[in-house]
């Protein structure tokens, strides 16, 4: 589980959504690293506000007309 909290971070500093939101699980749950509510907290909140931004951001590029 190290090993998988190492290659979450790797893509949650990449910018990966979903990778944000598991590292926060794990933190959550104490998967893999010390369990720590407030940083899991933290990293799903994180998470949830980019996957928003990403959602708005996709539907406002298929409502655009040329």
């Amino acid at each position: 589980k190290a090993k998988a909290v190492e290659l979450y971070e790797q893509a949650h500093a990449a910018g990966h959504v979903d990778a944000t939101f598991n590292l926060g699980v794990m933190y959550k749950n104490g998967e893999g690293v010390e369990q720590d509510k407030k940083k899991a907290a933290d990293e799903e909140l994180l998470a949830l506000h980019d996957k928003s931004v990403l959602s708005s951001s996709r539907c406002r590029r298929r409502t655009r007309r040329p």
